[in-house]
C-alpha cells in the first residue's frame, strides 16, 4: 500500500513538472507564414529568404465598388548565413510572432536548386516546425518573385489554395506532388534521385512556347510552368517536374513528360489524351485514361548491364471524335486503342532518354534492382546513380477503351 501510494504521488510531481506555458503564445500575438522560399544572395555565403505571411482576413476578399481585391499575404525577403539566422531576423521586421506551424510550402529558385540544397535541408529536417508533410517546389526564377506574383482570383486563404492544388495534381498528372519527406529520403536512398515540383510566374499574355515538338501520332503541344498560352487569372502556375541528382537540380520534365512520370509511378489517377485521328490525320480524337493497374517493372543484370522491362496498361473512355468515324466497336476501335498505345509508348520512352541523359533515376528503378544483391553495400558498390543511363530500357503499353461515353455509335454529319 505504501509503494503504491509513493508511486502515485510521483507520478503526480513529475506531470506537475513536465506541465508549463513555457512555449504558449496569445492566438492574437502570432502570425502565420504559409510558405517559404529560398534564392541564391548576391554576397557569397548568404541566401535570401523570403516568408510569405497570411494577412488576417477581416471580411470580404474585395474592397467593393470595383476596387482591387484585397491583398491576402505580404512577402519578406532577408538576406542572411543561414535559415535560422533569417527566422529570428524576420521577428525584428514585425510586431508578431512568427510560427511555421501553418507552413504549407517550401520552394527553391533555380538557381540556388541547380547549386544545391544540402545546406537547406539539413536545418529544415530537424527543426520541429518544419514538418514532412510540407510541399516541396522549384520555381523558375525567385521564390521571392514567385511569391509575390501569386495571388489567387478567388475568395480562399492562402494555405488553402497551396493545398488544394497539390491535391488536385492527380487530374492531370502535369505536376506531382512532392512532400519535404519523400524529397528528404530521396536525397539519401541509392533507390533513386528526387524530384519536385515546377513552378514559375505566367506573364498571361497569351503567347507560349512550346517545350518540345509532338511525338508521332499526338495532338497536343507540351509546356512547362510559366509558358503556357494563357490569359488572366494568378499567375502563379504549376506544371513540369524538377530532377535533381544528388542535391543538384539538373533538369526538367515538362507537362507530358511529368504525366509519363506518374504511370510509372503509379500514381496516375485520369486525364485526357488527344491523338491523330488514326483515318482522318486533319483532326483528332480525344480520350480519357486512367491505371488499369500498377506498372509492371521486371529488372535483370546480364554481364553487369541493367535491363528494364516495363509493362503499363491503361483503360479509357472515348471522350470525343470529331471526325464521326465509327470507332466504339470492332476493327475501328483496335485501331484507335493501338494508336493510343503508340502515342504513349513514343513519350515514355522519350522521358526516360531525357533522364538518362541528365542521370536522374526519379522512377526509382533502383528499387527494383536491390533484390539482385544479397546486401546492402554490395547494391552500394554497383553504383546504380551512374549505372542508370547505360540501362537497356523497354516499354510496353496497352490500352482497352471499354467506354463511350454518351454515344454508342459515332456518324458522320450530313452535307446538304
Amino acid at each position: 500500500m505504501l509503494i503504491r501510494t509513493v508511486v502515485i504521488v510521483a507520478i503526480v510531481l513529475c506531470n506537475a513538472c513536465l506541465l508549463g506555458c513555457r512555449g504558449s503564445h496569445e492566438p492574437d500575438s502570432l502570425i502565420y507564414i504559409v510558405a517559404v522560399g529560398f534564392d541564391k544572395a548576391q554576397e557569397p555565403g548568404k541566401l535570401e529568404v523570403s516568408f510569405q505571411i497570411a494577412l488576417p482576413r477581416t471580411g470580404s476578399s474585395g474592397e467593393g465598388g470595383g476596387g482591387e481585391p484585397k491583398k491576402n499575404a505580404v512577402v519578406v525577403s532577408i538576406k542572411a548565413a543561414t535559415l535560422a539566422e533569417a527566422y529570428n531576423l524576420l521577428g525584428s521586421a514585425i510586431a508578431y510572432t512568427p510560427t511555421l506551424s501553418h507552413t504549407k510550402m517550401l520552394v527553391f529558385g533555380e538557381e540556388l536548386a541547380r547549386d544545391g540544397v544540402q545546406d537547406i535541408m539539413g536545418p529544415a529536417m530537424r527543426f520541429r516546425q518544419y514538418r514532412g508533410s510540407m510541399h516541396v517546389a522549384v520555381v523558375r526564377g525567385t521564390a521571392a518573385e514567385f511569391f509575390k506574383s501569386n495571388q489567387p482570383i478567388f475568395d480562399i486563404t492562402l494555405s488553402k489554395y497551396y493545398e488544394v492544388m497539390m491535391e488536385s495534381f492527380s487530374e492531370s498528372s502535369y505536376y506531382l506532388d512532392t512532400s519535404l519527406h519523400t524529397f528528404y529520403m530521396r536525397l539519401k536512398t541509392f533507390n533513386g534521385q528526387a524530384y519536385a515540383t515546377l513552378l514559375a510566374v505566367n506573364p498571361t499574355t497569351g503567347k507560349g512556347v512550346p517545350a518540345d515538338s509532338t511525338v508521332p501520332g499526338g495532338k497536343a503541344e507540351t509546356y512547362i510552368a510559366g509558358d503556357m498560352p494563357r490569359q488572366g487569372g494568378n499567375k502563379a502556375e504549376f506544371m513540369g517536374t524538377a530532377m535533381f541528382r544528388g542535391d543538384k537540380m539538373v533538369g526538367i520534365l515538362d507537362n507530358d513528360e511529368t504525366r509519363m512520370l506518374s504511370m510509372l509511378l503509379g500514381t496516375f489517377n485520369k486525364g485526357f489524351l488527344s491523338v491523330v485521328d488514326p483515318l482522318d490525320p486533319k483532326r483528332s480524337v480525344n480520350v480519357f485514361l486512367s491505371l488499369q493497374q500498377h506498372p509492371s517493372i521486371k529488372t535483370r543484370i546480364e554481364d553487369g548491364l541493367p535491363y528494364i522491362r516495363i509493362q503499363i496498361n491503361l483503360e479509357g473512355e472515348i471522350s470525343a471524335i470529331p471526325s464521326g468515324i465509327h470507332y466504339e466497336k470492332g476493327e475501328y476501335l483496335s485501331l484507335l486503342e493501338e494508336q493510343v498505345s503508340q502515342v504513349i509508348t513514343e513519350r515514355m520512352e522519350k522521358m526516360l532518354q531525357h533522364t538518362q541523359a541528365v542521370g536522374s533515376d526519379v522512377v526509382g528503378f533502383g528499387s527494383y534492382f536491390r533484390p539482385h544483391f544479397l546486401t546492402g553495400p554490395e547494391f552500394k558498390n554497383y553504383n546504380w546513380i551512374n549505372r542508370y543511363s547505360e540501362a537497356i530500357i523497354q516499354v510496353n503499353v496497352k490500352t482497352d477503351l471499354r467506354r463511350y461515353g454518351l454515344m454508342l455509335k459515332s456518324s458522320a454529319i450530313q452535307e446538304k
